[in-house]
């Protein structure tokens, strides 16, 4: 059996006191204070009730959502207004009509309103702006973190690059480097015909003074020797040890080869003053083998071997000199 639709007004009126009606309404709350589910709905400009009592299935949660257009079926309950009762026709007071529903199935749904609400649409935007500003603070964090990784990375590369082309003692070019910046300095003569210089020098005494003293002191008294040579020459030339007490200068550009042998005596000269070796003073000399291209060729194997050469013919005949290597005799060796 279904009642009749009728409007709130016409339920405050009481035409339909007593009768089953079905009348539609904003549901805006619940209420469970006596145990029976008292729905609270607003229709226009009124509030009227739908009471569900607790043994007919009033229980547990709510159903429907609030914001929710729905239909209710049940008798309607019209309370009178006690001032005006007893005055006439009586009147209803706003707000005092019950709705006596029988079951769950007495409530229909017309429409449930949108979760998309201001409320709901302010809420996922906080939300959204939090995670965004997190994003941002992490990604300039990460950003941070990977510069500092790359920097990292790009030091260490340069560290095993520098370690991979230069003695670990002394800090100067190893052979490897001495090689390549020999071929460049080969093209490069035999592109604008500079003359190339290369000395040899290998130190007199070096042995004695690692037994004497210890090789630790030996140390000591290479980085002096690297220093002094550094200071004998210009810039853009290059100084290599080979290894040991053995030490390579590579001259490029110059305009004369006797430049070649001015750069050996001084180097001769600076080795031949002693060296301080914490609080003891170590004498050392220095025999120079000297050899230039073009005059011995723009082979880089054949100009090692020429000036290798020069420096042992210095050695063998006296040390503390330098020595000229010649295709067709060795020059005389000059000593300081």
């Amino acid at each position: 059996m279904t009642g009749a639709l009728v409007s709130i007004q016409q339920a405050l009126r009481g035409e339909h006191d007593q009768e089953l009606v079905q009348i539609e309404g904003e549901l805006i709350g619940q209420d469970r204070a006596t145990g029976d589910l008292t729905l609270v709905l607003r229709s226009g400009d009124f509030v009227f009730s739908a009471i569900l009592p607790e043994e007919n299935g009033g229980i547990g949660m709510l159903p429907w959502k609030e914001g929710s257009l729905i239909r209710v079926t049940g008798i309607c309950s019209v309370r009178m207004d006690p001032k005006t009762s007893g005055q006439g026709s009586g009147s209803v007071q706003s707000g005092s009509v019950n709705i006596l529903l029988r079951s769950l199935g007495d409530v229909a749904v017309l429409h449930s309103p949108s979760w998309w609400t201001a409320r709901h649409a302010l809420a996922v935007l906080s939300i959204v702006g939090v995670l965004a500003c997190a994003s941002f603070a992490w990604i300039f964090v990460l950003r941070g973190r990977v510069e500092e990784q790359t920097q990292a990375i790009r030091l260490s590369e340069e560290r095993l690059r520098h370690l991979s082309q230069h003695d670990v003692l002394t800090g100067l070019p190893n052979r490897f480097l001495l090689s390549d910046r020999l071929g460049i300095a080969l093209k490069r003569a035999g592109r604008f015909d500079p003359v190339l210089g290369m000395l040899m020098i290998d130190l007199d005494g070096f042995k004695e003074v690692n037994d004497s003293h210890g090789h630790h002191a030996g140390d000591l008294v290479l980085c002096e020797v690297a220093a002094r040579l550094v200071c004998s020459v210009r810039e853009v030339d290059t100084i290599a040890r080979l290894g040991g007490d053995e030490f390579i200068v590579l001259l490029p550009d110059l305009h004369l080869a006797a430049e070649a042998e001015s750069v050996a005596g001084k180097i001769v000269a600076a080795l031949s003053e002693p060296i301080d070796v914490e609080g003891t003073q170590v004498q050392l000399s220095a025999s120079v083998g000297i050899c230039t291209s073009p005059e011995q060729g723009r082979d880089a194997e054949r100009l090692m071997h020429c000036v290798d050469a020069a420096m042992y013919l210095a050695k063998a005949t006296g040390k503390n000199r330098y020595q000229v290597y010649s295709d067709k005799r060795p020059i005389a060796s000059v000593s300081l």
